[in-house]
């Protein structure tokens, strides 16, 4: 995964494909705003890594409506890690928490922490 989310990005938005799928992400860092739009048959770094992002988030959205309907909660930070079904978020963090932690983060044995 990349960090800089906040820099340009050269995505495609367009496709020969009419199936194809569009997406679109928008990004909050420490009071900056990005947003994204691409399409899936963009092939780039950028586009491949934003639609995985993507994908996964809309997979993670799809599991939780199935497991409750109960209402939309919103977490903000900086995604650490994604594992299997696992999301870790870093919530309240600033840059330097931020740079050091996803440095950290892979040397340390997440499974035996319990939140």
């Amino acid at each position: 995964m990349f960090a800089n989310y906040l820099a340009e990005k050269d995505l495609e938005t367009t496709c020969e494909s009419k199936d194809s799928m569009n997406y679109y992400l928008k990004v909050y860092i420490n009071g900056a705003k990005r947003e994204y739009r691409w399409s899936a048959c963009d092939q780039s770094p950028d586009g491949v890594e934003l639609t995985k992002i993507a994908e996964y988030i809309i997979q993670q959205s799809e599991n939780e409506k199935k497991q409750s309907e109960k209402h939309e909660v919103t977490v903000q930070g900086y995604v650490l890690q994604a594992k299997d079904d696992i999301l870790l978020i870093g919530e309240g963090l600033n840059m330097l928490d931020y740079e050091w932690l996803k440095d950290e983060i892979q040397h340390m044995n997440l499974r035996c922490l319990h939140f």
